[in-house]
């Protein structure tokens, strides 16, 4: 059994050369991450996972994609931690399929994505719901990646012709979206439309 989960590490060699990875799944021997560095099969690495801790691990699997961590770190520290993956993996899994909410349809408003590397994309909102939006972006991305649009933290769920489609990291309550968004300087709503302040 494995659970999915999102969060940004950063993670070391044994000489400090540290590379950026994200995690996607929480098994029961270890951790898949996603990573544009792939470090060497049987190599010894730490990981300090995002509002989580470190851990050390052994790579044990390798794919182009990223790799596969056996956690060597043990006792209470490692429960700790499991604890609060599975916690925040909680948080993530949305409660329905984001596009059952009511959607507040947007008109041509553009906003920029701030990525976990800090860097911002241009965007183009398409639509936005309790759940998650829907986007044009300027440059790809891949499924898993989280994203930050104004002040609320999502995850890219689905990718389509031109845009993604993502799930907020923490539900909107309706009335909270404008207060939300707006922090970004962008957007206010209406009970139909979303208009830039």
């Amino acid at each position: 059994m494995t659970i999915p989960v999102a969060l940004p590490a950063l993670c070391w060699r044994e000489l400090r050369d540290e590379f950026d990875a994200v995690t996607q799944e929480l098994a029961r021997d270890g951790i898949q991450f996603k990573s544009r560095t792939i470090p060497a099969l049987f190599e010894h690495i730490v990981c300090d996972i995002g509002g989580v801790g470190h851990l050390n691990g052994r790579v044990i699997r390798v794919s182009p994609a990223g790799f596969f961590l056996k956690v060597l770190t043990k006792g209470r520290h490692i429960r700790h931690l499991v604890g609060k993956l599975v916690a925040i993996a909680r948080e993530q899994k949305p409660k329905s399929y984001p596009w059952r909410d009511e959607r507040i349809q947007a008109e041509n408003i553009s906003l920029n994505l701030t990525l976990q590397s800090g860097s911002q994309i241009p965007a183009t909102l398409m639509n936005v719901s309790a759940s998650g939006a829907a986007l044009h972006v300027a440059e790809p991305l891949q499924v898993g990646e989280l994203v930050m649009i104004g002040s609320s933290g999502a995850r890219v769920v689905r990718i389509f012709d031109g845009g993604v489609g993502v799930v907020f990291l923490r539900r909107l309550n309706m009335p909270q979206i404008d207060t939300s968004l707006e922090r970004s300087g962008a957007l206010a709503y209406n009970k139909r439309n979303i208009t830039l302040l």
